[in-house]
């Protein structure tokens, strides 16, 4: 048999296939009534068909397919004789999908092999073995997990890579995350120790292991500690508005002129939405704190309320020279602050904390207008 017809039966038991709805068949114990449109092929179509007969049967209906789209046949030929041959070919390789099925439940390599290629049999009953080991495993492991038996969830293969992290996380171990391997090149998204201890925070709502976690991990972004402290904010804030609307939260959000509180909405319009409103009635600074949390696209439609027609695609292709907070870009056409300089004023505070805060980055201890 070719080998193609060996990966379409394949692919549509991996897969799953349920497209037999309003599929022309009939199943009598044993025997599949497949009926057709045509009887002018070489198999009768409408006869009887046992198991035995699926491979020649699904082999015929394969060539008849190829053969729509052969000699470039018209658009309008094409599409008739595929719909012609296709659901009754698609009834078949269900049946031989089946068959395995039964087989694999059945542990019945004698059966597989009356519809399948030993090589997709075997393929098959392998990963059959597979998934129940598997199974096997995660009971021992979760068990492991309750017992608290380090030991023996690390003698499980399939498991063994995830110990540590999953009992450091269960049970708060900070030291036991601060085991766990950095990433090499300080990208703390794929930092297990980082990851680790980020959950640890959220869970414990603890700054403190925010700062363990950017004090023992490399973060070339600078934005580990940042992203770990606002995980716990969000929490929080979540905690404040249970059973709240988003236009409940916005509402409230402008009446106690809370920043903050707009985290615990999920749609990043609707936050943002509610962040504009709490800017609008504070300051200019708070437009910064909408792009800390949001895209930074988010930023424009803030300085726009305040008279700032940006550039866009200056913008995200901007830098951010001296480490402030604040792009390259929006210092020199906002601000007028020195983006070279992380403090332009000399006060002893960066640019950026200054305007989040409400502060004048050009004029020491003054506030902005």
């Amino acid at each position: 048999m070719p080998k193609i017809i060996i990966l379409i039966s394949a692919l549509l038991l991996i897969g799953g296939c349920s497209t037999t709805e309003n599929i022309p068949y009939a199943q009598e114990e044993n025997v599949l009534i497949v009926e057709t449109k045509s009887d002018s092929v070489n198999f009768e179509l409408g006869a009887a068909l046992n198991d035995d007969d699926l491979l020649a049967r699904e082999k015929m209906l394969r060539e008849k397919l190829q053969g729509c789209f052969k000699d470039e046949k018209p658009a309008e030929e094409q599409a008739a004789c595929y719909e012609e041959y296709s659901a009754s070919y698609i009834a078949v390789t269900e049946r031989i999908n089946t068959v395995i099925l039964e087989a694999l439940s059945a542990g019945d390599m004698d059966k597989c092999l009356t519809v399948a290629e030993a090589e997709v049999c075997q393929d098959q009953f392998k990963s059959l073995e597979q998934r129940k080991e598997r199974d096997r495993q995660e009971l021992i492991f979760n068990k492991a997990l309750v017992d608290r038996d380090l030991d023996l969830c690390l003698s499980l293969d399939l498991f063994k890579s995830i110990c540590k992290s999953e009992f450091a996380i269960r049970y708060n171990d900070k030291e036991m995350c601060l085991e766990l391997p950095d990433d090499p090149d300080g990208d703390v998204r794929y930092s297990a120790r980082y990851n680790c201890l980020y959950k640890i925070a959220g869970k414990t709502l603890d700054t403190e292991v925010c700062n363990l976690a950017d004090k023992n991990t490399k973060d070339k972004w600078g934005m580990g500690k940042e992203n770990c402290l606002k995980g716990i904010l969000i929490k929080e804030q979540k905690k404040l508005t249970v059973g709240l609307t988003d236009e409940d939260i916005s509402k409230r959000a402008v009446t106690e002129n809370n920043f903050n509180i707009c985290l615990s909405i999920d749609s990043v319009e609707n936050q943002v939405g509610c962040q504009l409103g709490v800017a609008k009635i504070n300051h200019m600074g708070y437009c910064e704190r909408i792009g800390k949390f949001n895209a930074s696209r988010q930023i424009f439609d803030c300085y726009k309320f305040y008279g700032y027609e940006l550039v866009e695609s200056y913008l995200f292709d901007s830098k951010d020279t001296d480490k402030d907070g604040l792009y390259d870009y929006i210092e020199l056409q906002v601000w007028k602050t020195d983006p070279k300089n992380i403090d332009t004023d000399g006060d002893g505070y960066n640019d950026g904390s200054e305007i989040e805060s409400g502060y004048d980055p050009l004029r020491a201890g003054a506030l902005l207008d």
